[in-house]
């Protein structure tokens, strides 16, 4: 992703770079603006991201955040959406706005089916890789789709900021 990134024109003062998110390879508030797109239910530890977040924002930065989680512990005690709610209202950044967006996922993952299919046909790709990415793309029938559709999952966006 970052090399695709790299590939169109950048703005000034715009990065993107590889790292490890419970140690990130940017220094102590250096950033105005961090975005965080359905990647955080993989880490280790929220609040340790949570903490790395906090100490590259620059006072007043702004740290926009989407994912989406179990409402109950499939995926253990930690990572629900509860939990990951919890760690957010615990960490020292402000949440200023958190909008629920799971049933506009639900709806538009349904509005793009078609596409995601010819996308996924024209790419050619093993079965296996095919089944993972239907998985990931939410493509209609799939676990991950029917997750989110029924409720089990849910998806929320928060805009939080760092203390002046």
């Amino acid at each position: 992703n970052i090399a695709e990134c790299l590939r169109g024109p950048t703005e000034a003062g715009l990065a993107f770079v590889q790292g490890d998110a419970e140690a990130l390879p940017l220094e102590s508030q250096s950033a105005d603006v961090i975005l965080s797109v359905e990647s955080s239910h993989s880490y280790d530890s929220m609040p340790s991201f949570l903490r790395e977040i906090h100490r590259v924002l620059r006072p007043g930065g702004v740290f926009a955040f989407t994912d989406h989680r179990p409402m109950d512990e499939e995926w253990g005690e930690r990572r629900t959406m509860a939990a990951l709610t919890k760690d957010l209202s615990e960490s020292p950044l402000a949440i200023e706005k958190v909008w629920e967006i799971t049933d506009g996922v639900a709806r538009c993952s349904e509005a793009i089916a078609d596409f995601k299919e010819e996308m996924l046909s024209a790419a050619h790709l093993s079965i296996a890789d095919g089944a993972h990415l239907r998985e990931i793309l939410h493509c209609r029938g799939s676990n991950n789709f029917e997750k989110v559709r029924s409720g089990a999952w849910a998806y929320k966006c928060w805009h939080l900021r760092k203390g002046y």
